[in-house]
């Protein structure tokens, strides 16, 4: 707004031309321009004097009052008090206003005085007009002709009275003429905006709408461009508008506030719209993975919830249960999982459980789980009624022995001495291109011991076998050499290990008395394919050869003597590996029990494959051409509790062997 001098010097400069007259209701005239000129050239606080407007001017004889008949002259003995002169109002084409602002720069300046005072009118200290009051001591200054120019303006008035006398008013008037519209205002937030703070997202109707504009102004409130209503800023701009006191209700969806300030007749601009989304409504939920009642489903599956806008974590579990048994499985907290800042459509659920087979799981949903964008919470899944899968089926289901049907395999049923102490494959024993395996019965007869050879046989419907009803055409039956022998404590196959294209196997009997009393025996039986029921006591070299033991009641070929807590893990014998590279297999036992470097310090044999129909026992205490030894020098290290063939483990084309010892203390007291 410009400098008060400036309009001072301006106006003194533009009105000192008018030569305005006459009364209430006159109107300002000018000069001739040769007098425009010369007035121009004076100084601007000075003002001509105006010729009078004679339809104001008083007659030299005033008309007597038509009301008393008397003249404008008062009785000599009459005292008529003096009032000062003042400007009471500013017209403009709004209206008339005392002091303060105007917004209209076309203006005429209204009076009192005294009756027919000559008044003389001083804006911002320049004269810039003169009138005479009328009878009533009213007068007027019309100034339309001219349109001011912003900025702030005093006015003084100096009055000549009928006596001569001169009066000044009282007090100046002020007034600013400033037609500047006011800033458009800011809306800036709603009261309650649930959800994201900010986004003017919310799920609650009834707000409080507040905004920042210049002070003390008005501000009227707008929805979808219909006008809601008025509020007015504070002295530090501050503004606020209660949704509720408009005649709307907000339902769901989009609307657009807007607001405008008013001050003095004068519109700023609309503000820039604020988007205030209006959502009652809980997010819905689209599509279950896996789907409800799906079946054939992943043991461990990652579960997603798909929804119909985006959502942010709440509060809450995912929990998964075992529908048969009502167990949870797992439980997950909506906290631990990832979720985009901004919001997402799918929500996934890895779990880390691993389910079982052919089972059926319900899956539930805390309510308010998630949220979107409005806070609204999320629905529950409410398990069984929901969301429930079932598990696919294992490849190979279980099988209960209890009710085995021929499909799924046959029974081997004895009837004492614990058929089944001992079973191991055994290969292509009768070469007929199916496997076999044996079935150890150490304890029958007197623990004479005995062990089944059964025949393989092609089908998917073989008939359980017996003891009881056991025929030729199911196998052959091996009986140990003598009572107490143990035949069947353990057995396993041991290869082709004459090189006659045939499996061969070997059967332990630790109590056999073959290279000492109870130093045990390990018995290697050629395959063939006319193989028959063999008894042990009429050994002949044709039917394999022999492993003797050599350690009094060290029992070559036992897990472990039967007061010891060690496992009986079947380990002891290993073959089908060729150690040696000439292209016959070789097997290895072990002999945990071995005291040859200190009590139960164990050893290992390995025996070597050799080709032909015949061969001589080997001898485990001079085992020179048929193998070797594998020895410890530490008692109690029980080498050879477990033996294996592992095959080529370096690729140097020859078969390597493991051979334990579970008691070694070598990095701690009988850590193995």
């Amino acid at each position: 707004m410009q400098k008060p001098g400036f309009f001072k010097f301006l106006l003194a400069s533009v009105l000192a031309t008018l030569l305005v007259v006459g009364g209430c209701g006159g109107s300002g005239s000018s000069k001739s321009d040769s007098d425009e000129s010369e007035r121009a050239s004076q100084d601007s606080n000075e003002v001509p004097e105006q010729e009078p407007d004679e339809e104001n001017q008083p007659s030299e004889e005033p008309e007597p009052d038509p009301e008393t008949g008397d003249g404008p002259q008062q009785p000599e003995d009459e005292t008529v008090a003096v009032v000062l002169p003042e400007v009471l109002y500013i017209e403009t084409d709004a209206g008339r206003v005392g002091p303060g602002r105007i917004i209209d720069g076309t203006v005429r300046f209204l009076g009192q005085s005294n009756p027919y005072d000559s008044i003389l009118l001083y804006i911002n200290g320049a004269a810039s007009g003169s009138v005479l009051a009328n009878a009533a001591g009213q007068w007027n200054l019309d100034f339309r002709p001219i349109t001011l120019i912003p900025g702030s303006y005093r006015l003084d008035v100096r009055a000549t009275t009928t006596a001569g006398e001169t009066l000044e008013s009282a007090a100046p008037f002020y007034f600013t003429y400033d037609p500047t519209p006011p800033d458009r205002p800011l809306i800036s937030a709603i009261s309650n905006d649930t959800g994201v703070d900010g986004d003017g997202v919310t799920a609650i109707t009834e707000q409080m709408v507040t905004g920042t504009a210049e002070a003390g102004v008005s501000i009227q409130v707008y929805l979808d461009g219909a006008l809601l209503g008025e509020t007015q800023s504070d002295a530090s701009g501050n503004w606020q508008f209660d949704l509720a006191s408009a005649p709307v209700t907000l339902s769901d969806g989009l609307f657009a506030l807007a607001a405008v300030s008013m001050e003095a007749g004068l519109s700023s601009a609309l503000s820039e719209p604020f988007n205030l989304v209006v959502d009652t409504t809980a997010p819905a939920q689209t599509q279950l993975l896996p789907g409800p009642d799906s079946s054939g489903v992943a043991l461990n599956p990652v579960l997603r919830i798909l929804y119909s806008e985006p959502v942010f974590s709440g509060a809450g579990q995912i929990l998964v249960r075992s529908e048969s048994e009502g167990l949870v499985v797992e439980s997950v907290g909506v906290d631990t999982l990832e979720l985009d800042p901004g919001g997402q459509l799918q929500v996934t659920v890895p779990l880390t459980a691993e389910l079982d087979f052919a089972t059926r799981y319900t899956v539930e949903v805390t309510a308010g789980a998630f949220q979107d964008l409005a806070g609204n919470p999320s629905l529950a899944i409410n398990g069984v009624q929901q969301w429930a899968f079932t598990t696919e089926p294992p490849l190979f289901p279980p099988v209960d022995v209890a009710t085995l049907q021929p499909n799924l395999g046959f029974l081997f049923r004895g009837e004492q001495s614990r058929l089944g102490a001992a079973v191991s494959g055994l290969g292509d024993v009768n070469g007929d291109g199916l496997d076999d395996f044996g079935v150890g019965v150490p304890d029958l007869d007197g623990a004479r011991g005995r062990v089944y050879v059964v025949w393989g046989r092609p089908g998917l419907d073989r008939s359980s076998l017996s003891v009881a009803n056991w025929n030729a055409a199911d196998g052959i039956i091996i009986d140990g050499a003598a009572l107490a022998d143990g035949l069947g404590t353990t057995l396993a196959a041991a290869g082709d290990m004459n090189g006659d294209g045939y499996a061969d196997m070997m059967l332990a009997a630790p109590g056999a008395d073959g290279g000492a009393s109870d130093a045990g025996v390990v018995y290697v039986i050629w395959g063939g394919a006319a193989l028959e029921d063999l008894d042990l006591a009429e050994w002949s070299p044709a039917l394999g050869f022999r492993i003797l033991g050599r350690e009094v009641g060290q029992r070559l070929g036992d897990h472990a003597p039967p007061s010891s807590a060690l496992p009986a893990n079947n380990a002891l014998l290993s073959g089908h590996g060729d150690y040696n590279g000439d292209g016959v297999d070789d097997l290895v036992l072990g002999h945990p029990s071995s005291d040859m470097a200190g009590g139960n310090s164990g050893r290992g044999y390995v025996v070597l494959g050799r080709t032909g129909a015949n061969r001589s026992d080997v001898d485990t205490g001079l085992l020179g051409a048929d193998g070797f030894a594998v020895t410890t020098n530490q008692p109690g290290w029980r080498l050879g509790q477990a033996v294996l063939m592992a095959g080529d483990l370096n690729a140097d084309g020859l078969g390597d062997l493991a051979v334990s010892a579970i008691a070694a203390d070598a990095a701690g007291p009988a850590g193995g």
